[in-house]
């Protein structure tokens, strides 16, 4: 089973990309082995959702990953790295999840992306980020779709 993972908080309009993006996929019928869960604010309440899936593509409102609003898809390795940099505690956020997954499930390992919402969640960029996300969870993340600009189709 692979997963999409739309976090983030919908009553915060600068953090609402995740579950505006999960409101769009619920309406859509999502191909065979493509689960959609709504994660809102559950933060280390996911972590069983990362034990056992193939795939997991997280959806999130981002900021500072990119110079110009867009879409964009970030790797786990490049998530972690972030969360050297910083150190890891609750205020990690999404890397904090992802450095205590491997200890917690060391059998699984899942190719976990996440696809991310810079600047305002457009009705255009909300449904570029869940069409990318569900391309991802059925076949992965090709190099060359790092990320889609404002303007593409």
């Amino acid at each position: 089973m692979n997963r999409i993972i739309c976090i983030g908080n919908r009553y915060l309009d600068g953090d609402a990309a995740g579950p505006l993006v999960y409101d769009l996929l619920r309406r859509q019928s999502l191909p065979d082995g493509v689960e959609i869960v709504d994660g809102g604010l559950a933060g280390l309440n996911l972590l069983p959702l990362l034990a056992d899936p193939v795939r997991v593509v997280f959806v999130d409102a981002l900021t500072g990953v990119a110079a110009t609003e867009q879409v964009v898809v970030i790797e786990q390795a490049r998530l972690l790295a972030e969360c050297e940099a910083e150190g890891y505690g609750h205020s990690a956020g999404l890397p904090y999840l992802l450095r205590l997954r491997p200890q917690l499930y060391p059998d699984a390992s899942p190719e976990i992306l996440v696809v991310g919402v810079t600047g305002q969640p457009t009705e255009n960029k909300l449904r570029q980020a869940a069409t990318l996300a569900v391309r991802i969870a059925r076949h992965g993340c090709q190099p060359p779709a790092a990320a889609i600009g404002g303007n593409a189709t």
